[in-house]
């Protein structure tokens, strides 16, 4: 076995093993390997980012001649699946989750308000999920039918969860009706956003959600975020339900994510989330002939993440709140300031009615884009679910 030249060492690091680990073919996760293996059969390799950490790549020391040029990119995939050919040491590369949060690109629309200034730099120190996809109509109707909504939106203690008047501004965007005893989606609808949901009925449906798939909520009755015991907390890391992204986690994830960031540093800044035509990933009012669209039909951004720039504008869990210069650490705006007396929530992302022509640019609320709040009870207005969870 050592004398055959078919068997060559294979090692694998991690870099710095404090914030990851390596595994070859399913073993045990370790701060380095080394073994031999056979050179022409293919090896699995991957890497196991620590909470709060991201894998940005497998490295390798390369060479000009006899002289090496320190380590090189080899591939992002993970796992990764090599033919190894001879002798090979990799290096899995890991960095803090770390990105610039607000306007990065002044070039790229307007900000007459500067609520997406100063940039600052945000670090998440724990793991986070977010849906893909906007919420749809079916979803929607399902939880309207367990939860035991009325015909007219209300639930059982009297708050309107959804605004089924004719009259509603979203009236033409809703393809739900009340037949029987329970709601039904037109056919043909069921995966277009549900475009009308207000904050707290929002809440109400992520805490559904969890009861579901059996999580504690996330939110008490008031709207505001509970740990797995129930008290009222500021600290995302202890919300173990279904919620809405926190507004930094929205916006991360509108710059691609986990996938578009090496070393903290952002691969794509497009000003649109996954491409800088918003036509290519994004329901508009230049294209979507004024009314919303199945969800994931468009191009996704780096991440996955599909309809950010424009579809249905999006709750996020934060209270309106001003931006900082300051550094911060896992943000989320969990109550309303002492000098917000309007008690508004944010929302972010574009929708179907808002147009991309100057000087409108700014309504897009592109993946960079303004602040911009509402009050809980316009239940009407066009707004819409995505939802997340922090992981374990």
């Amino acid at each position: 076995f050592l004398l055959d030249p078919r068997y060559q060492p294979l090692t694998l690091e991690s870099s710095p093993s404090s914030q990851g680990l390596v595994s070859l073919n399913g073993s045990t996760p370790s701060g380095s390997i080394n073994v031999r293996v056979r050179v022409d059969k293919a090896q699995v390799l991957e890497a196991f980012p620590k909470p709060g950490f991201v894998f940005y790549g497998w490295y390798e020391e390369q060479q000009t001649g006899s002289r090496p040029v320190g380590l090189q990119p080899v591939s992002r995939d993970n796992p990764f699946r090599i033919v190894p050919g001879g002798e090979r040491t990799l290096t899995a590369a890991f960095a803090p989750r770390v990105f610039q949060m607000g306007n990065t690109r002044p070039d790229g629309f307007s900000d007459p308000t500067n609520s997406s200034t100063p940039v600052h730099t945000v670090r998440f120190t724990y793991d986070f999920w977010v849906s893909p996809f906007e919420f749809t109509h079916e979803e929607m109707v399902e939880f309207l039918n367990d939860t035991g909504v009325a015909s007219d939106g209300k639930t059982t203690d009297g708050y309107q969860i959804v605004d089924l008047r004719p009259t509603s501004e979203s009236a033409g965007e809703i393809y739900l009706s009340y037949q029987g005893d329970r709601f039904v989606v037109e056919a043909g609808k069921e995966t277009h956003p549900y475009p009308q949901v207000s904050f707290r009925g929002a809440t109400r449906v992520a805490n559904w959600m969890s009861e579901k798939e059996g999580y504690p909520p996330a939110y008490d009755a008031n709207g505001l975020l509970i740990d797995s015991t129930g008290a009222t907390t500021s600290d995302i890391t202890q919300v173990k339900g279904y919620r809405l992204p926190t507004d930094a986690e929205w916006e991360y994830c509108a710059r691609g994510g986990d996938a578009d960031f090496i070393n903290g540093v952002e691969q794509n800044d497009t000003v649109y989330s996954g491409s800088a035509d918003a036509l290519e990933v994004a329901w508009v009012a230049e294209n979507s002939g004024d009314t919303t669209h199945p969800v994931g039909q468009k191009k996704p951004n780096e991440g996955g993440y599909y309809d950010m720039t424009g579809n249905v504008s999006e709750w996020v869990t934060d209270f309106s709140y001003p931006y900082s210069a300051e550094s911060v650490e896992n943000p989320v705006q969990f109550e309303p300031r002492p000098d917000d007396l309007t008690g508004c929530h944010l929302y972010r992302g574009g929708g179907f009615h808002n147009s991309i022509t100057p000087p409108n640019t700014n309504q897009i609320l592109q993946k960079h884009g303004n602040l911009i709040f509402t009050l809980d009870f316009l239940s009407f207005y066009t707004i819409e679910i995505r939802l997340a969870r922090t992981l374990p």
